[in-house]
């Protein structure tokens, strides 16, 4: 406006071309500071943006199903984005839904999905109830019988060389009540008992074999020494059924399995002090070596 006017006052121009100056004057604008970031115009009032069209709501797949995201723009024309959840609950960012459903997933205590509708949610509620009901009325843990741990002492006995992988399979074939898995620590079990110096009566509850054959009269003693030194190259099985034929207290005094459990126990208790021999001569010949290297220095 001052360089308009001083325009107007220094020009010596006709009359007709006064009003020229007064209308490009009045058409100048003169927008503030503050109306030009609000997008207001020359005489203060807000400029009408102009009409966009806003995008229909769209599935959020990286959320849930059900879950959408909905766009719209701000009164100065940005664009804004919403996710909602099925509940109708608002979020501005993905980091805020993920929360929100952790939050509920823990509540639940149940890895359930919280963008499920209603009857999908009660479907759900239903199978937990179900599950929750099969759990109480679930069996107890097995308890194992006499006869199987035998079976399972025999057979750890008779497998010695076998691969452990096959063993507890073999084991598990003998013991369908149990996997190989229950096998496996089960016998870890016994032979830890077993190395730790425990006896046959303190794991099963009967009288060792040296112990039996104290009670047998002599003429028995003879002839299972007899039995034994007759069958000596023949498998254990067909062994004992003969001695059994012969002695009828070889098996009533179950001195097949007392024979068998003795032997097993003498085998581990042997590897156990094997297996601690060699650990006590791998520390000393570590201690020599740091000797060596602290004489050395």
């Amino acid at each position: 406006k001052k360089g308009l006017a001083t325009k107007k006052a220094n020009l010596n121009l006709p009359e007709d071309w006064k009003g020229l100056l007064t209308n490009i004057e009045k058409s100048v604008p003169n927008p503030t500071k503050s109306s030009a970031k609000k997008g207001r115009g020359t005489q203060g009032k807000t400029s009408q943006l102009p009409d966009r069209e806003v995008k229909p709501p769209e599935p959020a797949t990286n959320i849930g199903p059900q879950w959408t995201r909905e766009f719209s723009y701000t009164a100065e024309g940005a664009s804004k984005c919403e996710y909602v959840s099925p509940a109708g609950i608002r979020f501005k960012t993905v980091a805020e839904c993920r929360r929100y459903l952790k939050l509920v997933n823990r509540r639940t205590e149940a890895p359930t999905d919280v963008s499920l509708s209603m009857e999908d949610n009660e479907t759900t509620d239903s199978k937990i109830n179900t599950n929750k009901e099969q759990t109480s009325k679930s069996p107890p843990a097995k308890n194992w019988t006499a006869n199987e741990l035998e079976l399972i002492i025999e057979l750890d006995d008779k497998l010695d060389g076998v691969t452990a992988a096959e063993k507890y399979k073999k084991m598990a074939e003998k013991l369908p009540r149990f996997n190989e898995k229950a096998c496996a620590r089960k016998i870890l079990h016994l032979r830890k008992q077993s190395i730790e110096g425990k006896e046959i009566n303190d794991i099963l509850g009967l009288v060792d074999i040296k112990t039996t054959l104290g009670n047998w009269s002599r003429e028995e003693i003879d002839l299972l020494m007899k039995l034994e030194d007759k069958y000596r190259e023949q498998e254990e099985d067909a062994k004992n059924a003969k001695i059994a034929q012969a002695i009828p207290r070889w098996e009533s005094d179950q001195c097949s399995f007392k024979t068998c459990f003795m032997r097993w126990q003498v085998r581990l208790r042997a590897e156990a002090d094997a297996k601690e021999c060699r650990k006590r001569k791998r520390k000393e010949e570590a201690a020599k070596k740091k000797e060596a290297a602290a004489a050395a220095k």
